[in-house]
């Protein structure tokens, strides 16, 4: 049986530190391919992981998140929480250790995405 959580979200938005240059965000497929390979652009890099951080924050809010266990919510939550420490931080300096922290925590969800443990929908398409 899949457990929801309904957390609230930062104080601060951190839409505004993910600018794209495209009309629409990147399909789901793109960010996860940007935060899975370490050979992808630093900037798409970025830009997935604020993506990744949008998504599951809307899914949070809009209760459509489900996870499968208690120790994935913690991932996911996990997730949350080091993305907001950057909102606080200088703006995704290159290999900081925050953003080495955002990347590897953004690699554990999509992990958990992949395996089906974490599921959540977005417009008309389920991750």
């Amino acid at each position: 049986m899949a457990h929801q959580k309904h957390i609230k979200p930062a104080s601060h938005s951190l839409s505004c530190k993910w600018k794209s240059e495209r009309s629409a965000p990147p399909s789901l497929h793109e960010v996860f391919d940007a935060i899975e390979h370490d050979d992808a652009p630093l900037d798409q890099q970025r830009q997935a992981i604020m993506r990744l951080y949008q998504l599951i924050l809307d899914a949070y809010q809009a209760e459509s998140l489900a996870l499968l266990d208690l120790p994935d919510e913690a991932v996911a939550l996990g997730f949350l929480d080091t993305v907001d420490a950057l909102a606080v931080a200088p703006i995704f300096e290159d290999d900081t250790t925050q953003y080495q922290g955002a990347l590897l925590a953004a690699r554990k969800v999509v992990g958990l995405i992949n395996a089906g443990h974490v599921t959540f929908r977005v417009s008309s398409e389920w991750a």
